[in-house]
């Protein structure tokens, strides 16, 4: 237990300096995710046969672009918003967790200030415990943002298992990158370097989607962003790529902590 002392003094501390930075993201994400139902309900689905759009997505440039259609046979307000739009909101919560996540341990290096948390008396994986804890926090309420106001503002088919299935597809995703980069935060030498390799590694699971999803399932869901997709939400509602995703975080979780606490 010694070697978390300190963790939740850490935890504290980091949500003090983000008090204005977090809340800001979190609820940008959380109101791109569920603010355009309106917009699709009047004047998407308002003016436009459901079989002509349904169709229009299965263009292979729009599939490659935001996935796979589910639900073409009723394509209704809920099937037509998670194809459209779930794939670049789990994008967005990646680039909050990759920017949160470098701030909290590579950027803290290069300013010094983690030598200053050091020599107090925490412990050896308090600062690696405390930014993931706070990751896991800021997500879940990400998650869960997403998911009220997903309900408040819901359309035809978005029902309530698939509106928190929708936040929990954004949470896991975002989860899984931020593990990800305090996994890759022990490489490089800078900030910059940190963030710029996160974000290729991203651009580069999305364009793996893109190709999956245009030519082989399995390489789909060799990708994080193309795995994630396969919750079919507002359609089928599966919840098994939410706990995969998640799983997947998990373990690049235990190797960026032990790593960290030992360098």
């Amino acid at each position: 237990m010694n070697r978390l002392k300190g963790t939740g003094s850490l935890l504290r501390l980091i949500f003090r300096r983000g008090r204005l930075r977090l809340p800001l993201w979190i609820a940008a994400i959380a109101a791109f995710s569920a603010g355009y139902v309106p917009v699709f309900e009047e004047f998407l689905l308002g003016q436009t046969d459901a079989y002509f759009l349904a169709s229009m997505m299965e263009n292979p440039a729009m599939i490659a672009l935001a996935g796979p259609v589910y639900g073409r046979a009723d394509y209704h307000l809920g099937a037509a918003y998670g194809n459209m739009l779930l794939v670049f909101c789990a994008m967005f919560a990646a680039v909050m967790n990759i920017f949160f996540v470098a701030r909290h341990t590579r950027r803290e290096e290069e300013t010094g200030r983690a030598e200053l948390l050091t020599a107090q008396p925490i412990g050896r994986a308090a600062r690696p415990a405390a930014v993931l804890l706070s990751a896991c926090i800021v997500n879940t309420v990400l998650a869960l943002l997403t998911a009220g106001l997903l309900q408040l503002l819901a359309g035809h088919g978005m029902t309530p298992e698939g509106n928190l299935l929708f936040g929990a597809a954004i949470g896991v995703t975002g989860l899984f990158f931020a593990a990800l980069t305090a996994l890759l935060a022990q490489i490089p030498e800078n900030t910059r370097t940190l963030t710029s390799s996160a974000l290729l590694l991203m651009l580069g699971m999305y364009l793996v989607r893109g190709a999956g999803d245009l030519y082989s399932e399995t390489l789909a869901r060799i990708s994080p962003l193309g795995l994630i997709l396969r919750v079919q939400v507002f359609v089928q509602n599966e919840w098994w790529p939410v706990a995969l995703v998640l799983g997947l975080a998990v373990l690049l979780i235990v190797p960026a902590a032990v790593l960290s606490s030992r360098r």
